[in-house]
């Protein structure tokens, strides 16, 4: 299932502290969206003895599964050719014979390798998130910092009752859109932002930033939307 609807069900039974009768499953397969580290952790606490990594696109359907661990992704060698530049981004070249080949795809992928050989990726450690999901926050010194949703998802998600963020952009704006089951405190969460982009990037200019409480909106294939448009 999507990675992120597993999360929100695993942090909902945790929080309310609700179990499985049965108990855990042996296997859960996680697929589609990021399975962040801590999101797995959660997962198999809740959930799963064991959570298996799916990585694969629309256009070439699955290119590899974890192996032995759930952020190792041992890749079909023998049906993709895998390479990365030096943004971390990975490209993909199809091998089997197919009516639309793909020759040094762009997969907007940013990837942590675990084995490479000869360029050739053969198992990726950690797949970071699409290239482009990133938001531009202006900055007082006039500045404007490139941040990655990543940078706001690893500590928005883990509050009490937030189980996703969205993100709008807007024409002299940045919305961070929470996703959650109660009212959260906002203007608490708001000064955490602030604080951390400070801390990370540089002071961001508070009339750039917003944060609101919303119900999640998802796509077409019924998969969590990262940016509303």
């Amino acid at each position: 299932s999507y990675s992120g609807n597993i999360f929100k069900l695993a942090k909902f039974m945790d929080e309310n502290k609700l179990r499985f009768k049965f108990g855990k499953l042996n296997n859960i397969i996680l697929t589609s969206e990021t399975a962040y580290p801590r999101d797995v952790k959660l997962i198999k606490k809740i959930m799963a003895h064991n959570v298996i990594n799916e990585y694969g696109m629309a256009e070439t359907g699955v290119i590899g599964y974890s192996q032995n661990q759930t952020q190792n992704i041992k890749v079909f060698w023998n049906n993709f050719i895998l390479t990365q530049n030096e943004n971390s981004n990975l490209f993909l070249t199809t091998l089997t014979k197919r009516v639309f080949p793909l020759i040094n795809y762009d997969t907007e992928d940013r990837v942590k390798t675990d084995l490479t050989i000869n360029g050739s990726i053969l198992k990726v450690k950690e797949i970071l998130g699409k290239s482009r999901n990133n938001l531009p926050i202006k900055l007082i010194n006039g500045n404007t910092a490139t941040v990655s949703t990543i940078f706001f998802d690893h500590f928005l998600k883990y509050i009490p009752e937030i189980y996703s963020v969205q993100y709008l952009i807007e024409k002299e704006s940045v919305c961070i859109i929470l996703n959650s089951r109660k009212k959260v405190d906002i203007p608490k969460i708001y000064d955490q932002c602030i604080k951390k982009i400070s801390q990370n990037f540089g002071v961001p200019e508070q009339k750039n930033l917003k944060i609101i409480e919303q119900a999640s909106s998802k796509t077409l294939a019924g998969k969590h939307s990262i940016f509303i448009k």
